[in-house]
């Protein structure tokens, strides 16, 4: 592992744990059960388990959240999970999850709060093979686009908007869960 991977891992890491330490206050008032590392709290990741969940479950490892007192437990996403749904409902004390699931749940009456970014950017992007020959939104015109609602789906029908891409231009396919990538 590079040098410089090593120093964002360990950035994002700390970036977290300030965001806890100053959300502990928050966790105080929502009555969470102390553990025995310290009091328990849930993060609930968007995904599965995977490189992006690094730089908490290194925090966890090296002992940055009991130097907290904290003794957080990391629980997967997946395609039928929305993290934040998980925090509202108070099932899960954190969650981490696209700004776009956040603000469609804002306006759907979820009670969340923004306490810290994982990116600097936001890292939403539509893909395709090389041989398709699409090189911009609008090469995307009479093609089929397949999708999971939420946050970043929210984001690329912005984007087409944005170029101009009728968003009648095109066909989508919704997809719901990873057996349909299967």
């Amino acid at each position: 592992m590079s040098r410089y991977r090593k120093l964002g891992l360990t950035a994002l890491a700390l970036a977290f744990l300030i965001a806890m330490g100053l959300a502990l206050r928050a966790t105080e008032m929502a009555g969470v059960r102390s553990g025995a590392n310290g009091k328990a709290i849930s993060l609930r990741l968007p995904w599965l388990i995977n490189a992006q969940a690094a730089g908490y479950i290194m925090a966890r490892e090296k002992g940055f959240y009991r130097q907290v007192g904290l003794d957080v437990d990391i629980l997967p996403g997946g395609p039928n999970l929305n993290s934040a749904a998980l925090v509202a409902s108070g099932a899960n004390t954190f969650g981490t999850n696209d700004i776009g699931n956040i603000i469609l749940g804002v306006s759907q009456g979820m009670d969340l709060r923004i306490i810290g970014a994982c990116f600097q950017r936001y890292p939403v992007g539509v893909i395709s093979l090389a041989k398709s020959q699409i090189h911009t939104p609008q090469d995307l015109v009479g093609r089929t686009l397949a999708y999971n609602e939420g946050g970043p789906w929210t984001f690329i029908k912005a984007m087409l908007a944005k170029q101009k891409v009728s968003l009648r231009a095109r066909s989508e396919i919704k997809l719901s869960g990873i057996s349909r990538l299967a």
